[in-house]
């Protein structure tokens, strides 16, 4: 496959992409405002005639409804100034309908961290009410824990990417299999187990989470050009967004697509030019004083986890980007960022799809926006820190001694060598009718009750348990554990497969960013000696046919050792590995990534219908190639297709042919002894100087006239010679 040089600015994404149009002019075709004609029905009535400002206005007044009524489409001549309005305008239309869940959001963070006596007023800031002296505010935090195990869960297994192609055609199979490749090759080079490790932490508590795909420019393999340049290709990247920093259109549910994503983020002023150049050098800078968020019920910044701010008294702007679906009005979308109220991006969607994820935490709410699980656990954690707390009071109030006295009846306490305390008593009489000791008492059982009744709620509820902690008792039975682990599986299936549809999403924006921009065909890191995909490279052929691309959510559900070591067990008694294989795997009992002698042989026989395919020079055939894999290969690559050109199908047909010879060579009996001459082909011997017939060569007798008498038995040779001397 030929090199491609590459193009100044092909490579530019989101931070950069495709020169856009003139930003003092209207978008040209990919933003025209002609609607797309209805399919004409026989029975519908006719339409009556408009004149066009008529049909104007109401195309207009669509719009309108659609994005807004700061839409600058709806203008004659739309300024830059006035896209960088209608994104904030945006923004600001969809933040009451965030109000509640961003006010119980703020909530949930704070139980997280154990900041868990707050309340209230209404929407306004969570705080702590002032504490009685004598009274005590326990926590005993079962949400962190909690919480951090479901995070723990989600990303501990790797997800088993599978892509099907739309048709069983050999060369859209061998695509969707570069697919495959490449999918698990952006796992591991974007980092996505930390990734949805962190996206775990947000979502737990805000109830989703987003990916903001994009193209980086300074990553990817270096490429040296025909200039002797050297440049990088760039590759696509994710970064998380949380809840705060997103809004959508008001149709948008769990299973309805929003029409449009605004994203506000508060970047440092170097992000910004990093990204954007000069033109992200606005006149609304700031200095950040780390109250950004309060308007929103938040406390702390939006840009990243924990009780630090990054960007405090660092000055900073403000960055919108707008993302819209393709519709009637935008044929072919449209993205539009603004930095600071400067427009520095206007084009339709570069890689041809919204480059956002929804990542939701597996809750049944169907809202966009949901309520995490973790909502339904907070009212047992306050039950639990009420209860707890009067038991710390009964403590504290018991833990030393009290005496029943009559006014200033003790007088002093003294302590004596240290270890003896004396007492020192006023009044007359004895001196049990003046100090009378009061006996201490523990704790009403009906509250330890309720600590564990509302503690065993929250487990039931959270999957936080002693199973899921792997505290069995000695005597549990496997089938009982079995039963365990299922009911657990079960606890956490949701959360697992809201992580799994988000993947697959993930890879099908991910297949849409390599179509656009592996434009020079690159080797993959997953690729290594002796795999099959080693014959080709992957460039943006390879995603010309994006395939349909699923997850099996079991793949990410995490698997006990035990579970592991008997699957070793079971590979290694059937003979799929040997025994050295077993010996290096036994440690760790991973079965994925194993190897046959099958697969190297496929590898080469791969190689060897590329190079045909390609005209190049073709490796020789070894005695050692296995030539059954090898001619299965060529028949499905080359032989068996229709859409080639007939001097490779001959160049395989010979190499086929080649293969079987060489089958058959091997299949040839080995040479065995030596065959006497016939008799015809010679000239004749005396019967006394021929071997004895009618017996096997290897067990022929000596010559007859060494054997002397020819009436001697057929095995007596030795008797014989002896009796002729």
């Amino acid at each position: 496959m030929p090199m491609m040089e590459p193009v100044p600015g092909e490579h530019e994404g989101v931070t950069a992409p495709p020169p856009a149009p003139p930003l003092t002019a209207p978008l040209d075709d990919a933003l025209t405002t002609q609607p797309a004609a209805p399919p004409e029905e026989p029975n519908d009535a006719p339409e009556p005639e408009m004149s066009p400002e008529e049909q104007q206005a109401r195309e207009r007044a669509a719009m309108a409804a659609l994005y807004g009524d700061q839409f600058p489409q709806i203008k004659d001549e739309p300024q830059p100034q006035d896209w960088a309005a209608w994104a904030e305008d945006l923004w600001d239309r969809h933040q009451p309908g965030k109000r509640r869940r961003m006010h119980l959001t703020q909530r949930n963070r704070l139980f997280y961290k154990g900041v868990q006596w707050v309340s209230a007023n209404g929407f306004g800031p969570w705080i702590e009410p002032p504490k009685p002296r004598e009274q005590a505010r326990a926590v005993h935090n079962l949400i962190k824990p909690a919480l951090d195990q479901r995070a723990q869960i989600v990303s501990e297994q790797r997800p088993g990417f599978r892509t099907k192609p739309i048709t069983q055609d050999s060369e859209k199979v061998k695509k969707a299999e570069a697919q495959q490749y490449a999918l698990e090759y952006q796992y591991d080079q974007q980092g996505m187990r930390g990734i949805t490790k962190e996206t775990r932490f947000h979502n737990g508590t805000d109830g989703v989470a987003f990916w903001h795909l994009h193209w980086d420019d300074q990553a990817g393999p270096w490429y040296e050009m025909t200039t002797g340049e050297t440049m990088r290709l760039g590759d696509v990247r994710t970064r998380i967004l949380k809840i705060e920093q997103v809004v959508v259109s008001a149709n948008a549910t769990t299973n309805i697509k929003p029409s449009y994503w605004v994203i506000k983020e508060t970047i440092s002023t170097a992000e910004a030019v990093t990204a954007h150049g000069v033109r992200a050098m606005g006149t609304r800078r700031a200095v950040n004083t780390g109250r950004a968020n309060v308007a929103m019920g938040l406390i702390g910044n939006s840009t990243g986890p924990g009780d630090s701010d990054p960007l405090e008294g660092q000055d900073t702007v403000d960055r919108f980007t707008v993302y819209c679906e393709r519709s009637e009005y935008l044929p072919e979308g449209l993205t539009v960022i603004t930095v600071d109220g400067e427009l520095v991006v206007l084009s339709p969607l570069v890689q041809g799809v919204v480059p956002m994820v929804r990542v939701p935490d597996g809750t049944a709410d169907p809202a966009f926006f949901p309520a995490p699980e973790m909502d339904d656990w907070v009212e047992h954690q306050i039950r639990v820190n009420a209860a707890i707390s009067k038991w710390v009071e009964s403590v504290r109030l018991n833990s030393g001694g009290r005496f029943l006295t009559r006014p200033r009846a003790i007088s002093n306490d003294t302590l004596v060598a240290g270890t003896l305390s004396a007492i020192e008593v006023r009044g007359t009489g004895p001196i049990s009718e003046s100090v009378l000791p009061v006996q201490g008492f523990s704790v009403g059982t009906d509250i330890k009750e309720l600590i564990q009744a509302e503690r065993q709620l929250f487990e039931d509820k959270s999957g936080w348990n002693a199973s899921s902690r792997g505290q069995y008792s000695g005597d549990t039975s496997g089938r009982a554990i079995l039963a365990l682990r299922e009911q657990l599986e079960r606890v956490f299936a949701e959360p697992v497969n809201a992580v799994a549809e988000a993947m697959v999403e993930w890879g099908k924006v991910t297949l849409q960013f390599m179509r656009w921009g592996y434009d020079i065909p690159r080797l993959l890191g997953i690729m290594g000696h002796g795999r099959p995909d080693l014959a080709r490279a992957i460039s943006s052929e390879d995603f010309d046919e994006i395939a349909d691309v699923e997850i099996d959510p079991e793949t990410m559900t995490p698997m006990p050792r035990a579970l592991r070591l008997f699957l070793l067990d079971q590979m290694f008694e059937k003979g799929l590995m040997p025994a050295d294989e077993y010996r290096k795997r036994l440690p760790f009992a991973y079965t994925r990534n194993l190897q046959t002698p099958n697969d190297t042989q496929q590898a080469r026989a791969f190689r060897v219908a590329e190079a045909i395919k390609a005209n190049k020079p073709i490796p020789p055939i070894r005695w050692q190639d296995n030539e059954a894999i090898h001619q299965d290969v060529l028949e499905s690559e080359i032989l068996l297709r229709d859409d080639l050109e007939e001097a490779v199908v001959q160049a395989a047909d010979a190499r086929w042919k080649a293969l079987a010879q060489q089958s058959a060579t091997k299949m040839a009996p080995p040479p065995g002894p030596a065959v006497p001459p016939d008799p015809k082909d010679g000239p004749s011997l005396s019967p006394r100087l021929q071997p004895m017939l009618g017996t096997n060569p290897s067990m022929a007798s000596a010559p007859a006239n060494v054997m002397g008498n020819p009436n001697a038995p057929l095995m007596g040779g030795s008797d014989a010679h002896s009796g002729g001397a």
